[in-house]
């Protein structure tokens, strides 16, 4: 989606904001399809939430509210969607 879209984030820093969105896996090892291959949908708005405060870095006095808006219309504009 990153390359489809405006947005110039490279693929570690996506990376990093899925990792990093992701709960707690108690037996990772054990449990790795279900704690790795899919995310609740609490830890995706956490990831729209990372993505936007990284992608919108510069924008420091921005709130993230604001960056998140931003980023749902760019992403949104894709599947030509508007709210």
């Amino acid at each position: 989606m990153c390359h489809a879209s405006n947005f110039r984030l490279t693929e570690k820093d996506a990376s990093v904001c899925y990792v990093l969105s992701l709960q707690t896996c108690a037996q990772l090892i054990k449990n790795s399809h279900s704690c790795i291959d899919h995310i609740s949908f609490i830890e995706f708005l956490e990831m729209i939430a990372r993505f936007a405060d990284v992608y919108m870095a510069d924008s420091a006095d921005m709130p993230l509210f604001k960056k998140i808006d931003y980023v749902l219309d760019e992403w949104l504009a894709l599947v030509k969607y508007t709210r």
